[in-house]
């Protein structure tokens, strides 16, 4: 376990007030130069050094503590996925495998419960093969490729999952598995797609383009139920606080590299801990 309260005393010491300020800030870091990033990275580092182990479990508890230094808790440049590469022949890249998982998956939705409103296009059921061919690769297991991406688009065709304006959430598809998953932080990894160009038919309630798609893969599914729910509903929370802020922010963060998207998403999500549980550190 990290001793994060140790290591931050003997650092740079823990403060009151508000640890986390402006969000907005770090979209602005490098007009101001990398001294002003360096200050609100320290920001986030004390508050979650003050928070309780159960807040850490939802946003996942890193290896080591330089992750948290760097700004990538929850969401790290590792697990953040820019979908839409203009540089990318897909049927180059994807080839026949992909094609097939992807035709397969059409094939399960026929017959599956589904919502008669809801069609899961072939472009969003090549995208669902695309993320889980990332994720199980990510995780070296390759042969829960198919039934990630088949139990993804089935829940895509009970309903929409975006349940924001521009930012969806698959998920369900580790539900009833008995494996464990050797996630990189404990017990949960989060990841962030990025989709510059939006996707039109990643059903929404606003029948708007999705430009953000937030996944999390559990270490224990099999007992993790309950956890998992409260995970959703703290990391949806700072997405949410992203939008009501400024809605353009969605687009801004899909057109990022890996790295900046992490650290952005990142501030928003501690930002909304902090004010929904009065942390001040």
């Amino acid at each position: 376990m990290l001793d994060r309260r140790s290591f931050l005393r003997a650092g740079i010491g823990i403060g009151g007030g508000s640890l986390l300020g402006n969000p907005s800030m770090i979209l602005e870091a490098s007009s101001v130069g990398p001294g002003s990033q360096m200050m609100e990275t320290n920001s986030c580092e004390r508050f979650l050094a003050s928070l309780p182990d159960k807040h850490m479990s939802v946003l996942g508890r890193p290896r080591s503590w330089s992750t948290v230094r760097q700004g990538f808790v929850p969401f790290a440049p590792e697990r953040v996925m820019r979908l839409q590469e203009k540089s990318v022949d897909r049927t180059r890249l994807l080839g026949c495998e992909h094609e097939s998982l992807t035709t397969r998956v059409a094939a399960a939705l026929e017959g599956s419960p589904a919502d008669p409103k809801v069609h899961v296009a072939p472009e969003k059921r090549e995208l669902i093969v695309r993320l889980t061919k990332i994720l199980t690769n990510h995780y070296q297991v390759p042969e829960r490729l198919e039934r990630w991406a088949i139990d993804m688009a089935r829940r895509e065709a009970l309903g929409a999952t975006a349940l924001w304006r521009e930012v969806g959430f698959p998920h369900n598809f580790q539900e009833g598995e008995r494996q464990d998953v050797k996630t990189d932080n404990s017990p949960v990894d989060w990841w962030l797609g990025l989709l510059p160009n939006g996707v039109a038919k990643w059903d929404n309630l606003f029948q708007e383009p999705v430009h953000l798609l937030v996944l999390v893969i559990v270490a224990e599914p099999q007992k993790m139920l309950g956890f998992y729910i409260n995970c959703v509903k703290r990391l949806m929370g700072g997405l949410n606080l992203m939008l009501l802020d400024n809605p353009s922010w969605v687009k801004t963060i899909s057109q990022m590299d890996r790295v900046s998207a992490a650290r952005t998403t990142n501030k928003f999500v501690l930002k909304a801990m902090q004010e929904e549980d009065g942390i001040a550190g």
